[in-house]
């Protein structure tokens, strides 16, 4: 055993997908660096969502056969098959490679990438406002301090 001491860096997140702890995803929402990328990813998120449904509108002006399935279902499952993957390549290039395969396993699931974005924005979220609310106070303290 090596005499070596140990520095521990906060600000790392390890979550467990779907409560097993041998399925993780780790990320750091306290670099300014991830969280400007998530940041950005949302925004081309917003712009791509419009696109994606615009197109989905369209598919679904077409009508209903009469088996009442969508005439252009086939359309219909490609538009949601790349958009799930597009936003998987999106998930793998921010959390690391692998990622979305460990989250939704082959699934392509549009209610699958909206359960993980709303359960992971908060971690994000939250770690932002504790470390901006810390900084804020110290450099009111400041102020105050100088009065």
């Amino acid at each position: 055993m090596s005499n070596m001491n140990t520095l521990k860096i906060s600000g790392i997140k390890r979550i467990a997908i779907n409560d097993d702890p041998n399925n993780v995803i780790e990320f750091n929402p306290t670099d300014v660096l991830f969280v400007e990328r998530f940041y950005a990813m949302c925004q081309e998120f917003q712009v791509r969502l419009e696109e994606f449904d615009q197109r989905y509108a369209k598919l679904n002006e077409v009508g209903l056969d009469e088996n009442g399935m969508l005439t252009d279902a086939n359309d219909n499952f490609a538009l949601q098959k790349e958009f799930c993957t597009y936003v998987r390549r999106k998930i793998d290039d921010l959390f690391g490679n692998g990622t979305s395969q460990k989250v939704f396993g082959d699934a392509l699931s549009v209610d699958m990438i909206t359960d993980f974005f709303e359960g992971i924005t908060p971690f994000i979220w939250d770690a932002r406002n504790e470390r901006v609310k810390k900084y804020s106070n110290s450099v009111t303290d400041k102020r105050r301090s100088m009065k």
